[in-house]
């Protein structure tokens, strides 16, 4: 209560009379400037576990007493140009100090400036309320110095975050080449908890969001076990990862996934997981995908080259009049050469059916009554159908 008398009193004092009280206590501690500056920096060391001083600690103690008296001479508010100085300052502490220790620093600075304001209230005349007046701008001053020293330690926090995500996406992305060494695989997996005496699975998606998504929460949470953990970054749209265990997909979303292997042969596992991926990623499979789960779709995605020649021999300038035969064709593999089933799924009678599965033997030369044509045909219509720009 005495002390929100003093505040409500500190409102009526006029302005002129505190102006003059901040002047004469800045006239007084630069009488006393190294003095003061020692006292601070003795009593950050006294009071701070693990508090080092700096090199020339005193010398920079002064520089910003300087700093805080001139805005107190003035009258002026603690602004931008503060906040950059300190905030220049801060990142040269912070090689030596930590930032809770310098935040701390200035919380004890401030009761040492508000215990020098008390024993030199008489000699600087100063009532009740112009020492709390001044108290107040001494504590103004701590906390505006720990909300800027907050921010630097957030800036430095994800600049680490950063070049540690960086250093993780060129390790992984590396890993997945077979370009890393025996000597930088041993230090890789030293600082990423990585265990070299454990089989990994290759996780390989397809990401819009590098930043962090459902995704790679999901293949975080599912892909770790007790004692070891997933490894992942995402890289120019591709999730890229090292899981102890088979993950689970999200809903909607495909996860291809390798062999599971030891760390030094753990880039055939992405070759595999690469190959599922295009494979199941072409025909819209969803799920946690394998070489297995997409079977023999993976040839149609591994040798484009050979499929885009063989189609250019087989199908040629057919033009657009022959997509409904091809599809028709392709409809019918898919029903194992049923023409009932065929023609209920593209709502056609049977004898159309016949019809345009004649007409596709005629204008291809591909008989699919001949196992070498029907897994020459099945092959050419399903690249086909993944490749669209391709014969569009």
């Amino acid at each position: 209560m005495a002390g929100s008398a003093g505040r409500a009193g500190l409102e009526r004092a006029p302005e002129a009379e505190t102006a003059r009280a901040f002047a004469r206590l800045a006239d007084l501690i630069e009488s006393r400037l190294d003095e003061v500056a020692t006292d601070l920096t003795e009593a950050n060391r006294r009071e701070i576990p693990g508090y080092v001083v700096p090199e020339g600690a005193v010398r920079e103690s002064t520089r910003m007493i300087e700093r805080v008296l001139g805005r107190f001479r003035r009258g002026e508010p603690f602004g931008e140009e503060d906040a950059e100085e300190l905030s220049r300052r801060a990142h040269g502490w912070a090689t030596t100090l930590p930032f809770d220790v310098i935040a701390e620093s200035f919380h004890v600075s401030a009761r040492r400036f508000v215990a020098l304001v008390t024993e030199s209230a008489s000699e600087l005349e100063l009532d009740a309320a112009l020492v709390l007046a001044v108290q107040d701008r001494a504590w103004e001053w701590a906390m505006f110095a720990a909300r800027v020293i907050g921010d630097v330690q957030r800036e430095q926090a994800v600049a680490a975050a950063r070049r540690d995500a960086s250093r993780r996406a060129d390790f992984l992305r590396d890993l997945a080449l077979g370009r890393v060494t025996a000597a930088r695989l041993a230090e890789e997996s030293a600082v990423y908890g990585l265990d070299g005496a454990q089989p990994y699975l290759a996780v390989v998606a397809l990401s819009e969001d590098p930043a962090g998504s459902a995704l790679e929460a999901g293949i975080r949470q599912s892909g770790a076990t007790s004692t070891h953990r997933v490894l992942q970054a995402t890289i120019d749209g591709r999730l890229l990862a090292l899981a102890p265990r088979r993950p689970k997909a999200p809903s909607g979303a495909t996860v291809a996934v390798g062999p599971p292997m030891q760390l030094n042969d753990v880039h055939q596992s992405f070759v595999e997981a690469e190959e599922a991926l295009a494979a199941a990623t072409a025909f819209g499979i969803t799920g946690t995908v394998d070489l297995t789960a997409v079977g023999p779709l993976t040839l149609v995605t591994v040798a484009g080259h050979v499929a885009a020649r063989l189609a250019d021999r087989y199908f040629g300038d057919l033009g657009e009049s022959f997509r409904e035969i091809e599809d028709t064709v392709r409809t019918l593999l898919d029903h194992n050469q049923s023409i009932e089933e065929t023609a209920a799924a593209m709502h056609l009678h049977r004898n159309t059916v016949r019809y345009r599965v004649t007409r596709f033997r005629e204008l291809t030369g591909l008989d699919i009554r001949r196992t070498h044509d029907l897994v020459t045909a099945w092959w050419l219509l399903e690249w086909r159908h993944a490749h669209p720009r391709a014969h569009g």
